[in-house]
């Protein structure tokens, strides 16, 4: 009898190590399966929130085309350019008119951070019509007189001449600190159209600041324009205008660089990898 309780006693606590062998596996495959649910749970989420942001993307290219389509659609119908200039461009456009080269705005690219100034140098002669020679203007001239198509000013890179500081004025003013540089300086434009860009601003300077471009003035004998970062100007003679700048909304300069700055953020956008595609609707 003994021996049968030994044998029973010891299958007893043989079976209990195997219960309790059973409810450990059992135990862990429970913890295995809570990590597995929070894994795939982390997962989905971070699977929404990709989605997420691959349609907030994909709203920004279209956004970003659309706004491209508008600002193109502005520059092609010239929109903003006076009426005789407009239709001079158009005309050059059609073919009526010929060695029409476009306004110089159309033919500049200028840094974001000088875009005030050099607005300020140019006003409204950002408008005039850069042509080959005098023929060409005459021939605009007439066509304008003919179609009742109001008023345009020219420059036939022919007979224009470029205008400059002497280099003794030049040398004091380059080492002012508040000295930004010659207006010409700071754009970019085909070496073809330099000589216009020269007349209209190869004369003008830009400081820093309205002080600072008073001591320049000084400097340079007053006899030359000077014109602040924020559009003030110091004028021949020491006359000075400025003040509150009236915000426009879509200058021609600014719509140039906007669609520039947009081309290129579209160009990069559409570069980037979209290899998968939202799975959840």
């Amino acid at each position: 009898m003994l021996e049968n309780r030994d044998k029973l006693e010891q299958k007893h606590e043989e079976l209990q190590a195997a219960v309790n062998k059973a409810k450990e596996v059992y135990h862990a495959a429970e913890r295995k399966m809570e990590q597995l649910k929070e894994e795939a749970t982390s997962h989905q989420q971070a699977f929404r929130d990709m989605q997420t942001k691959l349609y907030q993307g994909y709203r920004y290219i279209e956004n970003l085309k659309s706004k491209k389509e508008m600002l193109q659609e502005m520059k092609d119908d010239f929109q903003g350019f006076f009426h005789g200039v407009k239709a001079v461009l158009q005309a050059n456009k059609n073919g009526q008119l010929q060695s029409i080269y476009g306004a110089v705005i159309e033919l500049l690219d200028i840094d974001k951070a000088f875009i005030t100034a050099i607005d300020t140098v140019l006003g409204g002669a950002s408008q005039h019509i850069v042509v080959e020679n005098d023929l060409a203007a005459r021939e605009a001239i007439a066509w304008l007189k003919k179609t009742n198509n109001g008023r345009a000013t020219f420059l036939p890179l022919q007979s224009i001449q470029a205008r400059f500081i002497p280099d003794t004025i030049l040398q004091r003013i380059q080492t002012h600190e508040g000295f930004i540089g010659i207006a010409a300086s700071l754009v970019q434009t085909d070496p073809k159209y330099q000589k216009a860009i020269d007349h209209l601003m190869g004369h003008v300077i830009v400081a820093k600041t309205l002080k600072t471009a008073n001591e320049i003035a000084k400097v340079a004998e007053r006899r030359f324009r000077v014109v602040t970062l924020e559009g003030d100007v110091v004028n021949p003679g020491g006359s000075m205008s400025g003040g509150a700048q009236k915000k426009k909304a879509n200058t021609l300069f600014t719509r140039e660089k906007d669609l520039q700055e947009i081309t290129i953020k579209l160009s990069d956008y559409e570069k980037k990898p979209r290899n998968w595609k939202p799975l959840f609707k």
